[in-house]
């Protein structure tokens, strides 16, 4: 009981020291004052005088400081207490040293900066679960057809029901398919990505509607008003936000639609879709023709997994089920073909499958960045702690242990590391919505990006790190030298174990700048590469715009179409500064590309039963023209080449070569097929081939390619593409007058030049380029700080042997020579382990470069010479320095 009393009133002495610091300071001076009065007059009782008795009695008690730190260490909290004394005195250092303060500030906070930046992304797309309810047990069904080298099938109306009816690991399974739809009703008509899916599609995914509600049975049934729900981010671009939205009426296919819902912000998959509406609202999904043909094949499947299952679980179902539907229908599936089969993924690592390699590579490129940072650091602090031995052993030899002033090292470098994080937090929220449009390229969980607890747990962590590596550790090599530095006499100069120390981390920095160069030189090399890839056609002077038409409204017939295209093609051919003008499909680069067509050339035999599988291009007779495609044998579409008439096609060169072998393909004729075969009444004429296009993008081959003639019937497409006079390009205005001349109704989006279309191509590997470039290119200047800093410590610490070397007759440039060839060991060393890491350069950049190989030697070389330049001359300045300075200043100074 005693004991608890008494550690109670320690206690709240310790707590009292804490909040009334200088009350306590004075109460214990008083005690002890008394202490030391009471002593001195019982040695006057005994005859001394007072200034003898006092000497007397301080003698007796002892060194007054020594006592108080005694009382001190008895308190409960002094730790507390010394932890605040040890971060007052480190911010008092940080403030008398404001240069070196702030250099290691701002190093530290790019370091750190860069970091928090990129984990900002890579926790929120790759770490952090789906913000939908139970997001984690989301999976996408695939079909694939590995025969027929098709690695993604979509699935039909019967297959979807197929895989509903008879899973039993998955509780939901809902189908979804996108398609674009004109929104009439509040200003100017606009075109919208619109998802069809099931009616408990939200449930499914987890994202019930924040307003309103989602869809019924009854409307997948086609029972009811017609109705459609919004996502929340076009709700809010949109419409700002405004409630009232629900119940509102739009326009949709001529049919009057009503707003039921609005999603939350969740992460939706597929991505894209601004409106949703339920299958029965679909003019093509509900058409009794789809419904009842079994390759009529566009949707795709999503199912939220049994609690307790497994993907494993979900694949072995899903490919069960995928070899009942192919033994009962070999018709459709041809087994022996196709291979046909289906298997499941996660959705959260299908929304981030094309993103993560990219976000890998740089987060390994900003943790080089961090650790060149800290090493540079390290290298300033085990200088500056050079200079401070002196201070050190004096307090060593008054009393101070080593722990005390270690722990009092390590408080200034957090300190200065925690500064550091401040400033790296600065510099994420300044680039946050940057590197969020960055990422959207790659995935739509870009919108989750933010600064939240893990981010600020990271950038804590990093700091902590930081703070040990280059403030901690260096303290530790060097608080065991006080007697050294007092026999020294002042003389200063470095440990061999210190300077072993900073040449070894000069070395780490040399090693980490060659992989962040070599790994920017290759992506540099690997988009000049790309730059320089012949598309197959000629952008400048081309200005495209789509004109969203609304398929299956008015324009639904072919005949309308025609009249609406004829017309429009009518007058942009006449309108001034218009060379050639066409309507297509698709536009090369602009995504897409993938839509697929199976043939077979009249006559000849199947390649081991295969059908041929080919991209379909739909243009207008002046498509090649506009778009600057080469002619290469045959004629392009003509006059004579109408509705009724011979059906005509054009094949790419690689179709031609690959299937031809020399012979001439004009005049050959290709048959229409399917998976169930081929219909010999379905035949198009090759009447001329042209040269390859690279639509899907500048990194994918051309394919073998099939162009129809839209005149000749099936559908057009819904992309103008204008050629202008050579160095002018048409006016955007030209084509939105006329079409809303024609049919107000009708919105024009996507108006750009094919040069912007390549441009836009190009965008994610030029951003990805750039922050590699920013990375390498802080790296270099920090790693030649370093190099920078050590020689010239390493010329300070060797200014008398250089006196004395030119007062016997030394020259300059041997002096320099010597100091160099000190520093060239160190970068042959430093690039020796960089080219070392290269193997492991190569598997972390494989998936990102193009034409280039990761071991490319003229990108190695050329970061070895670069590296090696720049370091020779951050250390040639200050060993040319040290010659221009007179031999007698520093034999003076010692």
């Amino acid at each position: 009981m005693n004991g608890m009393i008494s550690w109670i009133r320690a206690l709240r002495r310790g707590i009292r020291a804490l909040i009334l610091p200088k009350r306590e300071r004075a109460d214990l001076d008083d005690e002890l004052r008394f202490h030391i009065e009471m002593a001195a007059e019982g040695h006057m009782r005994r005859g001394l005088d007072r200034e003898a008795a006092l000497r007397e009695a301080r003698r007796e008690f002892g060194g007054v400081d020594q006592v108080k730190e005694t009382i001190r260490g008895r308190r409960r909290l002094v730790w507390v207490e010394d932890a605040l004394r040890d971060v007052s005195t480190a911010f008092r250092s940080v403030r008398q040293r404001p240069g070196f303060s702030a250099l290691v500030v701002v190093t530290l906070g790019v370091g750190i900066g860069a970091n928090t930046a990129v984990f900002s992304l890579v926790n929120a797309v790759l770490l952090q679960p789906l913000p939908n309810e139970d997001g984690d047990r989301l999976v996408h069904v695939v079909q694939s057809a590995p025969g027929q080298n098709l690695p993604e099938v979509s699935f039909s109306v019967q297959e979807v029901e197929a895989y509903r009816t008879r899973s039993r690991t998955l509780e939901s399974v809902v189908e979804f398919h996108a398609m674009t739809f004109n929104l009439i009703g509040e200003g100017e008509p606009e075109e919208v990505q619109t998802g069809v899916v099931s009616w408990n599609y939200f449930t499914a995914m987890g994202m019930e509607p924040v307003l309103g509600r989602g869809f019924t049975p009854e409307e997948e049934a086609g029972i009811g008003p017609r109705v459609l729900v919004f996502s929340h981010e076009y709700w809010t671009e949109r419409f700002g936000r405004d409630p009232s939205v629900v119940g509102r009426r739009f326009e949709m296919n001529d049919q009057v639609h009503t707003v039921v819902g609005i999603l939350p912000p969740a992460a939706r998959f597929p991505a894209g879709p601004e409106v949703y509406m339920p299958v029965s609202h679909c003019p093509v999904r509900s058409a009794e023709a789809f419904e009842t043909n079994p390759n009529a094949r566009m949707m795709t499947v999503t199912g939220r997994m049994v609690s307790g299952m497994t993907l494993d679980d979900v694949a072995v179902e899903m490919a069960g089920i995928a070899g009942e539907l192919a033994s009962t229908r070999p018709d459709v599936y041809r087994p022996d073909r196709s291979g046909y089969t289906a298997s499941a993924v996660m959705v959260k690592e299908e929304l981030v499958r094309e993103a993560r390699p990219t976000l890998l590579v740089l987060m390994a490129a900003t943790l080089f960045v961090l650790l060149i940072a800290c090493a540079n650091v390290a290298n300033l602090m085990l200088t500056r702690l050079d200079r401070r031995v002196q201070e050190m052993s004096v307090r060593t030899a008054l009393g101070a242990q080593r722990g005390r002033l270690v722990r009092q090292l390590a408080t200034e470098s957090f300190v200065l590391a925690g500064l550091g994080a401040g400033v790296g937090l600065l510099i994420t929220l300044g680039g946050l919505e940057l590197l969020a449009s960055f990422a959207a390229r790659f995935t739509p969980r870009a919108a989750e990006v933010g600064i939240d607890l893990p981010v600020l747990g990271f950038t804590l962590g990093a700091a902590t790190l930081t703070g040990l590596l280059f403030g901690v550790l260096p303290a530790l090599a060097r608080s065991h030298e006080p007697a050294r530095a007092l026999r020294e006499a002042g003389v200063r100069s470095a440990t061999r174990k210190s300077q072993a120390v900073r040449s070894a981390l000069v070395v780490a920095q040399i090693a980490a700048s060659f992989v962040l160069l070599t790994g920017a030189g290759l992506l540099t090399r690997s988009f000049v590469a790309l730059q320089s890839v012949d598309a197959g056609f000629d952008p400048a002077d081309v200005l495209t715009a789509r004109v969203a038409y609304p398929i299956q409204g008015r324009y639904s017939s072919w005949e309308a179409q025609d009249e609406l295209w004829s017309t429009v093609l009518g007058e942009l051919e006449r309108a001034p500064g218009v060379e050639a003008a066409a309507v297509v499909n698709l536009v090369p680069l602009a995504g897409g590309g993938t839509f697929s067509q199976q043939v077979q050339i009249e006559g000849r035999p199947a390649d081991d039963g295969q059908n041929i599988q080919v991209f379909q291009r739909v243009v207008t007779d002046d498509a090649f023209e506009a778009l600057g495609i080469p002619l290469l044998g045959g004629r392009l579409f003509g006059p004579e080449d109408v509705r009724g008439g011979t059906r005509v096609v054009l094949v790419n060169q690689t179709f031609a070569e690959s299937r031809f072998e020399g012979e001439d393909p004009v005049g050959q004729r290709l048959l229409s097929c399917n998976a169930s075969g081929c219909d010999p009444q379905t035949t198009f004429t090759i009447v001329g081939v042209v040269g390859d296009v690279r639509f899907r993008g500048l990194d994918q081959e051309a394919g073998a390619e099939v162009y129809t003639s839209a005149r000749q019937g099936g559908s057009y497409g819904t992309t103008l593409v204008l050629r202008g006079a050579a160095g002018s390009l048409p006016s955007p205005r030209i084509v939105s007058d006329i079409i809303h001349r024609l049919d107000p109704e009708l919105p024009v989006e996507d108006v750009r030049t094919l040069e912007a279309v390549r441009g836009e191509a190009l965008a994610p590997r030029r951003l990805t380029l750039s922050l590699m470039g920013i990375f390498a290119g802080t790296a270099l200047i920090v790693t030649l700080v370093g190099v920078f800093g050590l020689m010239a410590f390493v010329v300070a610490e060797r200014r008398r042997e250089i006196a004395i070397r030119m007062v016997f007759g030394a020259e300059p440039g041997s002096v320099v020579g010597m100091i160099t060839r000190q520093a060239g060991v160190l970068i042959a060393v430093g690039l020796a382990l960089g080219l070392a890491a290269s193997p492991l350069l190569a598997r972390t950049l494989e998936a990102l470069l193009w034409g280039v190989e990761a071991t490319d030697a003229p990108t190695l070389l050329g970061s070895v010479v670069l590296l090696a330049v720049a370091a020779f001359v951050a250390c040639w300045i200050p060993a040319r320095r040290a010659t221009a300075v007179s031999p007698a200043t520093p034999l003076r100074s010692d």
